[in-house]
């Protein structure tokens, strides 16, 4: 007799993200967490410490595409959380629950902005 084969179960659940949350990540990642695979500026209307979107040019293609060069706004990091969810390396929980629990660091700050900007971790 074959074996019946039952789908997993699955569990939504929406987690409000304060918008200052975000902007904290990408000065996170601005600051020093994704410096070392990309060149970040700040655009010229934003003053102090609470940025609300930084450029983001790759220092060099990681692929046959064009190094990545564009505007990421803080808002847009949310994508990278949606994406930690269903991400399977071994720290993507980790960071995911560092950064909705604003315990966050560096390399935290670094795996979301790649992960909005790529889809994956791709660097460190």
């Amino acid at each position: 007799m074959a074996e019946t084969t039952t789908p997993p179960a699955t569990l939504d659940i929406t987690i409000p993200v304060p918008v200052q949350v975000l902007r904290d990540l990408l000065v996170t990642a601005a600051e020093g967490g994704s410096n070392y695979w990309a060149r970040i500026s700040v655009p010229p209307d934003q003053t102090g410490a609470d940025y609300t979107a930084i450029r983001v040019r790759e220092h060099s293609a990681h692929s046959d595409k064009p190094p990545v060069n564009r505007i990421v706004r803080a808002e847009d990091l949310i994508e990278g959380l949606r994406k930690l969810t269903t991400a399977t390396f071994p720290a993507a929980s980790k960071h995911l629950t560092d950064a909705i629990t604003e315990n966050s660091d560096a390399t935290t700050a670094d795996v979301v902005l790649q992960m909005a900007v790529f889809g994956d971790v791709i660097y460190g």
